[in-house]
Parts: structure tokens; sequence; C-alpha cells
């Protein structure tokens, strides 16, 4: 199979064709393969979702010659046994409601659900308030400046005016100030990637995450409807604190899965060599450390 560009008017999933569209008038990136839309993310290109592909090593070489990058990953899809693997998604498929929790959790989500109130909000909403929840959050991290400017935020968000069904902007407000925001990116009537959350740290005692998470698990999952709410596959070059956090809080899992990587030469060779040295070759660099981590993992998840 040659990757080539598809027209949307051949494919048969009109899900698909929607969220091509949305990357063809945004100027995204992205090739059509196996029905999946593959775009570049850093030195990775990557399906989207967590659905399962198989690539042959044909396709992954044609994928890097159209949209560059250093290697292509892939998985196996969710394994429906649960096994064990070094390589997971963190998803949610069922809304826990208040009753549920213990009576020390309750008094924490209703303290942010008195305090905040949590809605979807519009783009013009979001380009408008958002930047200043940005730039907290941002410096949050450790940061002192953000690596986005104001007006590029604001036309970042409101270049997505046009596709409310495949971008969802919540937001999260204290006496009607903004405090936090999430963009949700909708995967059909399946499944949900929270694929942007950001807090302002000064409103945390709030409990502004609290309200933001449940009221939005209990819109996807309760009356939507949605098969899961997925916040992303395992995190190995940053913190995460956020995915431990809606583990243990919100009821997500571990959804394990087997990962597939392939690299362009000769970076192949040069993971192949280094790896048996790895625990010293990782001191080099955060980059190397992530690099051969990622081949690590994906090594163990194969042999689960």
């Amino acid at each position: 199979m040659t990757v080539e560009a598809t027209a949307i008017q051949q494919l048969d999933d009109p899900g698909l064709a929607r969220r091509v569209e949305r990357c063809r008038a945004l100027g995204f990136p992205h090739v059509v393969l196996r029905n999946r839309i593959f775009s570049r993310y850093g030195q990775a290109v990557a399906p989207e979702g967590t659905h399962g592909v198989d690539l042959t090593p044909r396709e992954c070489r044609e994928l890097l010659d159209a949209l560059g990058g250093s290697m292509v990953q892939w998985t196996s899809g969710i394994r429906p046994d649960h096994e064990p693997s070094e390589w997971y998604y963190v998803i949610c498929r069922k809304f826990t409601p208040l009753e549920a929790l213990s009576s020390k959790e309750r008094n924490k989500f209703r303290h942010g659900l008195k305090h905040c109130e949590v809605r979807r909000i519009s783009v013009e909403e979001l380009a408008g308030e958002g930047y200043p929840v940005y730039c907290a959050a941002w410096k949050g991290y450790g940061y002192a400046t953000p690596t986005v400017s104001e007006d590029a935020f604001r036309k970042g968000v409101l270049r997505e005016a046009g596709y409310p069904d495949l971008l969802h902007n919540w937001g999260v407000y204290v006496d009607g100030r903004l405090v936090a925001f999430a963009q949700n990116q909708i995967h059909g009537t399946s499944d949900v990637d929270y694929s942007a959350t950001k807090l302002d740290p000064a409103f945390l005692h709030f409990r502004p995450s609290y309200a933001l998470f449940h009221t939005m698990n209990e819109y996807y999952l309760k009356t939507m409807g949605f098969t899961y709410v997925n916040d992303g596959a395992r995190s190995i070059s940053h913190d995460t604190n956020m995915q431990d956090f809606l583990i243990h809080t919100f009821g997500f899992e571990k959804a394990y899965t087997a990962l597939n990587v392939y690299y362009r030469r000769p970076l192949g060779l040069v993971v192949n060599i280094l790896y048996p040295f790895r625990k010293v070759a990782g001191q080099a660099s955060n980059r190397v450390w992530t690099l051969l981590e990622l081949e690590r993992c994906r090594r163990a998840s194969r042999r689960s």
C-alpha cells in the first residue's frame, strides 16, 4: 500500500471524513492510512486515538517520508483481557457518582462543585479569557515564560470555530473568573481525548480539577454514553502526577497495550547499540534517556 492523499469523498466513515476535513482546513500535516489519521508529534509519527493498527516497514518508511520525524509509534489496541504491560493508556470507562466515594473524597468534590462553575464554553470565550490561565499554568510547571504568545494563543483557539463537534472547550469559573480550562478531542461516539487541561495554581484551593473532571466524566460517560474518556498514553518524558491523580481520584485505569516503534535509519541501529548500556548512556541527556526508556517499554510490552 502506498501512502497518498485520500479524497474526503472516498472515506466510508463520515466521522473520519470530518476529521480529515478539519486537518486540511487548518493546515495540519497528516496522512490517512488504514482508515486512520497519522500526524507528527515532535519526532514521532503516530495515529490518532487508541485503536490498534498493523503497519508494515514499507508503510512506516512512507509515513516518515511524508511527515518527517525520526520514528513511527503505534499500538496493537487496548487489551480486552487487561493483561499488564509496560505500555498503557490512562482511560475511564465509568462515571463515579459522589455517593460511591468515601466521605473524605466526597467533601473535596462538593467543595469544588460548590465554589466552581463548570460549563462548555465557546472558542470566543476561551480566546478572550484563556491566556492568563495558560500563562499561570505554564509558570506552575516551572517555566519563566510560555512558548506561545497571546496573539498566537487567540488565533489558535479561534481557528477551531468551525469544528465544535470535534473539539470541545470547557471552562471552570470562580466568582465569574476563568481559572481553568480543558480542550477535548472527540473521536466518533466511542472515545474522547482529554488532550489539554490548564489550571491556574493560585486557585487550586477551590479544587477546580475535582469539579472539572467530575463534570466532564458525567457528561461524556453518563449523559452522552461514550465508551471511555482518555487522558493519553503513559508518559515517560515528564511528570505523571496528573495521571496518578486521575487514577486514584476519578476511577481512571491503565488500559494495557503493546507498543510498536519503527526507527528511521540509522537511529534504529544506534538504539540497538546503546540499549545494553542504557543506564550509563541515558545520563548523557534527557533526550537519550527518553529514547532508550521508550525502547525498554516497547520490548517489555511485547513480551507481556
